[in-house]
C-alpha cells in the first residue's frame, strides 16, 4: 500500500471511496473484505490525525 503521509487529503478521499465501493461489491471475499477493512481503517486514521475526520 501506498505511504499515507505523502499522500494528499484530496486523494486519500478518493482511495477510501473507491475501497469502500469495492466492500460493497456482492462478490467480494471474507479474505478480501478483511483486506480492505484494515485499508480503510488506515486512511481512516490518517485522516483523523490530519484533522479531516471527527473521532
Amino acid at each position: 500500500m501506498t505511504v499515507l503521509v505523502a499522500m494528499s487529503t484530496k486523494e486519500l478521499w478518493s482511495k477510501l471511496w473507491d475501497l469502500l465501493i469495492q466492500k460493497m461489491a456482492l462478490d467480494t471475499t471474507k479474505e478480501e473484505w478483511e483486506k480492505l477493512t484494515e485499508q480503510t481503517n488506515k486512511i481512516d486514521a490518517e485522516l483523523k490525525r490530519r484533522g479531516e475526520l471527527l473521532s
